[in-house]
């Protein structure tokens, strides 16, 4: 492209059985009910019209300069580590930094790089443990 720059799209998309299951997941489980917003509950029945859009969409705006990378998300983190691979592979070259030195990380007394009191640091989040 000219100027150098390169436009990259991706598409992420669903599987309507994963996305059925999210959708439960989130209706049934009071902790994650936040997730389910109105547009979630209307698009659930208009699924068919919103694919016809995508393809359209598809249809008008995917070019040899400017293509649409087309991401399953059915599994979020391989789609994602997907996605940043994918990233690496074509910006790859151009990400190189030049060889650098790294200073010395100066020592910390108390362990934490804040001054902060320890009684002020929330636990870390273990999702196995129910609040």
């Amino acid at each position: 492209m000219e100027d150098g720059i390169q436009i990259i799209k991706f598409w992420i998309t669903i599987s309507a059985e994963e996305q059925e299951r999210r959708l439960r997941a989130r209706s049934e489980n009071p902790a994650k009910r936040w997730k389910l917003s109105p547009v979630d509950i209307e698009a659930r029945s208009r699924w068919s019209v919103y694919s016809d859009y995508i393809e359209r969409m598809f249809d008008h705006t995917d070019r040899n300069w400017a293509p649409w990378h087309v991401v399953g998300s059915d599994d979020k983190k391989l789609a994602r580590l997907s996605c940043m691979d994918f990233l690496l592979h074509i910006l790859g070259p151009s990400l190189a930094a030049p060889d650098a030195k790294l200073p010395t990380l100066p020592t910390v007394q108390g362990g934490l790089p804040l001054d902060c009191e320890r009684e002020r640091m929330i636990p870390l989040f273990n999702g196995a443990q129910a609040r």
